[in-house]
């Protein structure tokens, strides 16, 4: 799998989340990019690469990291979705 296909599944997942948090349904889990990996086995990523897909994704201004969990932005919304 190549980066931007990781990169593009984790937004994905996010955007997930997001729906998620609108409809008000409850999640359970801390988002954290270790959590995304679990629950994502096809990623398979390593703590390097972890770290490095997300400060890639919060230097684009896709995702922002609050209280050690991660959403996506606005930005990353219409990125994703185009």
């Amino acid at each position: 799998m190549t980066r931007t296909e990781k990169l593009d599944k984790i937004l994905l997942f996010l955007i997930a989340i997001d729906i998620k948090e609108l409809k008000k349904e409850p999640i359970n889990k801390k988002i954290t990019i270790e959590f995304i990996n679990e629950a994502l086995t096809e990623l398979e990523l390593v703590d390097w690469e972890m770290d490095s897909l997300k400060d890639e994704l919060i230097n684009e201004e896709l995702i922002i990291e609050k209280n050690n969990e991660i959403r996506i932005t606005q930005k990353g919304k219409t990125f994703i979705t185009r």
